[in-house]
């Protein structure tokens, strides 16, 4: 059978042996073949191409639930929970805070970091029965510190309402959710102007340094 020197080597579907398509020989085993990065070359499209990074069927578990006793290494309660709590006990809700760390989904495909969460829940408000939640939590190793990250207002049995902020959340315990549905939907209009906007939004532009322009 003849020799062959060339790399690009590819196999006719349903064929034997390997056909070299620069010269037409045959032969029996391909070398090993170089990436091509030509994309016009038609045996571009049909070499094997790395698989694209997904998700596990099932993320890793958290280090600490928020239902674990709370372990040493845990950082004392952040004063913003400590102020949700005391507000929401003022207008007669009972909270629980509790504290967990373990891997979050990050940014890039296939990527975790870890997290640290105090999570606040609230139980039925003996006046009206809305419950509501706030997770503040930072990611471990981040300059970016602590922040509330997701609030959450519902009643057994209905949607959870998650556009509010912190301030929003405030005021809804304040009054011990005792708000019209106006509120929410004042809130709603107002997350989606803030989405409309940031997709209008110019990008912005470096600015030349002095004596460059």
């Amino acid at each position: 059978m003849a020799e062959c020197t060339h790399t690009t080597l590819h196999q006719v579907p349903m064929a034997l042996p390997w056909l070299c398509r620069p010269c037409g020989l045959s032969v029996a085993e391909p070398p090993t073949a170089e990436k091509i990065v030509d994309s016009t070359d038609l045996a571009y499209w049909s070499q094997a191409k790395p698989e694209a990074p997904t998700w596990p069927e099932h993320d890793p578990l958290p280090e600490v639930h928020s239902t674990d006793p709370r372990p040493e290494s845990a950082p004392a309660d952040p004063r913003p929970v400590l102020a949700i709590v005391k507000a929401a006990t003022a207008a007669g809700w009972l909270v629980r805070v509790g504290y967990s760390r373990g891997p979050a989904r990050a940014v890039k495909v296939g990527t975790y970091k870890m997290v640290e969460t105090f999570g606040v829940w609230s139980a039925p408000h003996p006046d009206t029965g809305w419950r509501f939640y706030g997770m503040y939590e930072r990611t471990v190793g981040a300059a970016t510190g602590w922040k509330w990250d997701r609030i959450g207002i519902w009643k057994p049995g209905g949607t959870r309402f998650v556009e509010a902020s912190v301030t929003d959340l405030k005021e809804f315990i304040a009054v011990r959710g005792s708000v019209l549905t106006s509120w929410f939907k004042a809130i709603h209009q107002r997350e989606e102007r803030k989405k409309t906007q940031a997709k209008t939004r110019p990008a912005a532009t470096a600015k030349p340094k002095e004596g460059l322009s």
